[in-house]
């Protein structure tokens, strides 16, 4: 459980005269996970593959006797395209059979995340 066959990260970035934005991704292949079933136990499933993208924008001030020389403004998002968890089982008869179906046993969805900072170097 938790192998994926294929995962990759990669980074874009492009800075100049104090400003940078940079873009991040990365990708993990489907995997076993597991679930927990109806008597309590953990049961095998298929997690989804996924493509988690993060970017960054900021600028630095950089005016020698001005007040603003020094500052940095930075603003970053995680997790861009709200990319959520998937997990699905194959569903089966009262005999155990596959039935050639499958449903979604997980759902999760943890949202994006702001961040936005101000720092001023002396």
């Amino acid at each position: 459980p938790g192998y994926s066959d294929l995962t990759w990260s990669g980074d874009v970035f492009y800075e100049k005269n104090g400003f940078r934005a940079k873009i991040a991704a990365r990708y993990r292949g489907g995997f076993l996970s597991e679930v927990p079933n109806f008597a309590g136990g953990l049961e095998g499933a298929d997690a989804q593959s996924e493509t988690i993208v993060d970017a960054q924008v900021g600028y630095t001030f950089e005016k020698e006797g001005s007040f603003l020389n020094g500052v940095q403004l930075l603003a970053e998002v995680f997790n861009l395209t709200n990319e959520p968890f998937v997990t699905q089982n194959e569903l089966r008869g009262s005999n155990g059979v596959p039935l050639g179906q499958s449903f979604p046993s997980r759902h999760e969805i943890y949202g994006r995340t702001f961040q936005f900072t101000v720092r001023k170097t002396f």
